[in-house]
């Protein structure tokens, strides 16, 4: 890296009382919504401290498998082992919503697209889009939409961040969010074991757009690979991804999801790394962290000189 200095900030809540460690996590700018290894659920606001224990459906008797929290911080919803499923109203910290056997398989990975829309995979192999719909009177129903996908264990499941709350404080966030790149906004990516790749979803239909597509062979095969999306401006995204001894950042741009482009994104930056990967993330639009197997956090200035 170059001579600049980078600060890291770390805050330490004494307040926070916390029996167990979380052990499902979903985070959208300063709120997360997690669930505890006894299996509470919570919404933690780190701005003002606030940790406020979410209710339980009496109806539902297993663990969670997978939890994902709304762009707007509005809604959360939480998939049990046995195929429940919760939609909590964060707003209101209540259960507005009770559904059973609404999927084939447990929900392994969730993550909001948009306000009303999440992607799902479940231990079918079997990728949907589930939309919220309020019908007033009758309150709120799941449409299901399935994808075509491949049959295969999945290790990540990401968008970038196209949709932000106007407000993150829970007396002035409200139930929609405000969409920065309506381009990014249907982008998606996810991780096999041997595979990384970046799809978006065309309108109005049921196969998915490849944007970047990888297998991992040889010495950049490992068990987990790390993925991860910064986005700079509306116009551009970048996507970052770890093999056993690799980072590698794409540079993703409009023309790249036009169908009439044949074009992959291009690869900006790529280095080894000296030991083998357990995190990848960005912390800026110019700075990409990797937390490798021998304790040390390494960071890479992926526009400048290395």
């Amino acid at each position: 890296m170059n001579d600049r200095k980078i600060q890291l900030r770390k805050r330490h809540y004494e307040e926070i009382k916390m029996k167990h460690p979380p052990l499902l996590l979903s985070s959208s700018g300063s709120v997360f919504f997690y669930s505890t290894a006894n299996g509470a659920l919570r919404l933690f606001y780190s701005e003002s401290g606030k940790n406020v224990k979410l209710p339980h459906s009496s109806f539902v008797t297993s663990r969670p498998s997978s939890l994902c929290l709304s762009p707007s911080h509005a809604f959360g919803l939480v998939f049990f082992d046995d195929g429940s499923i919760l939609l909590y109203d964060l707003l209101e910290n209540k259960i507005i919503k009770t559904l059973s056997k609404e999927l084939k398989g447990k929900v392994t990975h969730s993550v909001f697209l948009n306000d009303t829309q999440i992607l799902v995979y479940d231990d079918a192999f079997q990728l949907s889009v589930l939309t919220l719909q309020n019908y007033s009177i009758f309150g709120f129903a799941i449409q299901k939409k399935s994808l075509n996908f491949y049959q295969s264990f999945m290790n990540q499941l990401i968008v970038p961040p196209t949709h932000l709350a106007i407000k993150e404080e829970p007396n002035d966030i409200n139930y929609g969010s405000f969409c920065v790149s309506p381009i990014f906004s249907k982008v998606f990516a996810f991780s096999l074991s041997k595979r990384i790749i970046v799809v978006n979803i065309p309108d109005n239909s049921q196969k998915l757009q490849v944007i970047y597509d990888i297998e991992l062979k040889n010495d950049d095969l490992c068990d987990r690979p790390f993925i991860s999306f910064n986005l700079p401006n509306p116009d551009t995204l970048y996507f970052s991804y770890t093999t056993k001894r690799r980072i590698v950042v794409l540079k993703i741009a409009s023309e790249n999801l036009s169908k009439s482009n044949s074009n992959e994104p291009k690869v900006i930056f790529e280095t080894d790394l000296k030991s083998p990967p357990k995190f990848n993330a960005f912390l800026s639009s110019s700075v990409v962290s990797v937390i490798c197997e021998d304790d040390l956090v390494y960071l890479f200035s992926f526009l400048g000189f290395q």
